[in-house]
């Protein structure tokens, strides 16, 4: 069952109550029925292509002079079995932080084992005027290139991420492209600008260690992390997601304590 609702409770105003959450506002029933989902298999980038449709059965008076937009899912799941369909969500941090989250598969390991990891500062230091150490693990040797990059859907038209097997070294991935570049043995630290308009600019970062033998182009390529630049102070809230994957029959949910976060979701049909 979906219910929408016009509510004065903003993201940042919202409890783990229902009924406050509501904020008196009247709800109208916009699905209800079965929903079918494909099988769970989460892949890498993320997020997704759109893979799950829910038209709504009647239609629904938005007015922003209204409030906010608040959007109800509740499910029935008589044999209460553990929810293991992942959704994209957004995350906005409460605090001033940046994050960073791997967002590709395994590194690719050589014939001989060979591989090279990343390891990522606290998110404390991922913030306007730091700076961003990436380190260095692994069976390598200790000459790596690291670099930043823009985007890890494509370089230079071609879409990523791309098998690296033209250059000699098969099931190795390049993830993102490179915009900026460092070599060296690391670790490698980058200076975050003190420039507010940075202030939640993504980033991806990526490694390369030389490993002769490894395969004939004599490299392997690290996993991929995407990075959030966080800024001087919290910003506003966009979403806010309370959710009781385990009863929704109660009355109050659980809500991030450390964030604001929601689903990603498109909405599309007539708007006037």
């Amino acid at each position: 069952t979906v219910t929408a609702y016009e509510t004065l409770v903003s993201p940042a105003s919202m409890t783990t109550d229902w009924i406050n959450n509501r904020g008196g506002g009247l709800g109208t029933v916009v699905l209800s029925g079965p929903i079918h989902v494909p099988a769970a298999s989460p892949t890498f980038p993320t997020p997704q292509p759109w893979g799950v449709m829910l038209p709504f059965q009647a239609p629904f008076p938005f007015d922003r002079n209204n409030g906010h937009f608040l959007l109800e899912i509740e499910g029935n799941d008589p044999a209460n079995l553990f929810d293991a369909w992942p959704v994209d969500a957004e995350n906005w941090w409460r605090t001033a932080r940046g994050d960073s989250t791997r967002v590709s598969g395994d590194p690719c390991v050589g014939a001989g084992g060979e591989r090279v990891t990343l390891s990522m500062p606290a998110a404390a230091s991922l913030v306007l005027g730091g700076t961003m150490t990436v380190g260095m693990g692994g069976t390598v040797l200790p000459a790596y290139a690291n670099w930043l990059g823009t985007s890890n859907r494509s370089y230079l038209g071609v879409p990523l991420p791309f098998d690296l097997g033209l250059v000699g070294a098969p099931g190795c991935l390049l993830g993102t492209d490179p915009a900026l570049q460092q070599i060296g043995a690391g670790p490698f630290a980058w200076p975050i600008p003190l420039v507010p308009a940075l202030e939640n600019e993504v980033l991806f970062t990526q490694a390369l260690g030389l490993a002769a033998g490894a395969n004939p182009g004599g490299f392997v390529t690290s996993d991929v992390y995407q990075v959030r630049l966080g800024g001087a102070s919290s910003p506003m809230s966009r979403t806010q997601t309370v959710y009781r994957r385990s009863n929704l029959s109660l009355p109050t949910g659980f809500m991030s304590a450390a964030s604001f976060h929601g689903p990603i979701c498109r909405f599309h049909g007539v708007f006037n």
